[in-house]
């Protein structure tokens, strides 16, 4: 008889991460790759002590997109000039 092995999933909260890193570039900028980055780091987290869980990559992923969407978010609105520089 066969062993009942349980298959391997992928982590939510690292697939959490790819879709926010995407949403972040895409239709909300800040919140999104914000979440992107906090869910990334979380998800890595959680597949590193839970081996039955697949997603590293994915929440690698999330990490990165969130990143360049804070980064192209914070470039276009400085460059728009919609950002006041009297707050400071």
């Amino acid at each position: 008889m066969l062993d009942a092995v349980s298959p391997s999933r992928y982590s939510r909260v690292a697939v959490t991460a790819l879709l926010n890193g995407v949403a972040g570039l895409v239709l909300v900028p800040f919140g999104c790759s914000l979440a992107a980055i906090l869910f990334g780091v979380w998800g890595r987290r959680r597949v590193e002590r839970k081996p039955e869980l697949k997603g590293r990559g994915l929440a690698t992923a999330g990490i990165w997109l969130g990143a360049l969407g804070l980064v192209v978010a914070t470039v276009s609105t400085v460059g728009s000039g919609s950002w006041d520089w009297s707050v400071f």
